[in-house]
């Protein structure tokens, strides 16, 4: 009777201690020269993947101006609508996403491990959003979910590289604890903050950048031309960003001709 008891006190203090607090994932995230700080923190019904430190340049990178204005990035997932809600800051303008949650077509690969913060973690792999990603998750930590866009595994994904020959992105995660976070309420009033935006689908967002690109170039050309300058060439491209939404401006870049 009194192991009874006192399994039923220790498992009365384990809900009780889970209610009132998050498990919340600390994450460093490189985007090609510049690395930050992340914190994935799980709610019973939201999940809120937030950066908490503006950029670092790398030391192979020492041209790096920070953005005074800089915005740090956050997303939500929904887990009862199974949504995904984001932002994208694109030459001057801002876009809202809800998307679909962890559309991701998943190919497991258990026989290829790593270990991960002490976690021994098995490899996964997925395209999506034009890059192929490579994933290593643990089913020690038995909970579908991940950094950023990902999940859909059956456990906690804690790496995350991009495949690229040009790019370098990577997710990985540092550290693991337990902090109160209103996860629901900041959702509540990141809703609330942006109720008058317009949030698209990704398909809608990626033709409504597209759309805005063409305008944003033609804007470029009637202004040069309205200065009389001509005899030069002027190349831009949109970087550091994990998913490819304009295949124009987000490879070679967009190269015009004065």
């Amino acid at each position: 009777m009194k192991q009874i008891i006192l399994v039923a006190t220790l498992l009365f203090s384990c809900i009780t201690y889970a209610q009132d607090e998050n498990l919340v994932f600390h994450f460093q995230v490189q985007k090609n020269f510049l690395t930050s700080d992340y914190d994935l923190v799980l709610g019973e019904n939201v999940t809120m993947w937030k950066e908490v430190s503006d950029p670092k340049q790398s030391e192979f990178n020492p041209t790096y101006i920070p953005d005074e204005d800089y915005k740090r990035k956050v997303l939500f997932k929904n887990l009862k609508s199974k949504e995904v809600f984001s932002e994208y800051d694109v030459l001057g303008a801002h876009f809202f996403v809800n998307d679909s949650l962890h559309k991701m077509a998943w190919t497991l690969m258990d026989n290829e491990t790593e270990k991960v913060l002490g976690y021994d973690c098995k490899k996964a792999k997925t395209t999506f959003h034009g890059r192929e990603y490579e994933v290593f998750y643990t089913d020690d930590i038995a909970i579908s979910n991940g950094p950023w866009k990902f999940g859909g595994l059956p456990g906690m994904i804690l790496k995350v590289v991009a495949k690229s020959d040009k790019e370098i992105y990577k997710m990985e995660c540092y550290s693991i604890k337990k902090q109160k976070k209103e996860t629901e309420e900041e959702f509540t009033n990141y809703l609330k903050k942006n109720k008058k935006k317009k949030f698209q689908t990704w398909d809608e967002f990626v033709k409504d950048f597209n759309s805005f690109l063409d305008r944003y170039i033609k804007g470029l050309k009637s202004e040069v031309e309205a200065d009389g300058d001509s005899g030069f060439t002027l190349h831009f491209s949109v970087d550091n960003h994990l998913e490819i939404f304009s295949e124009k401006v987000q490879t070679d870049g967009v190269l015009l001709e004065f």
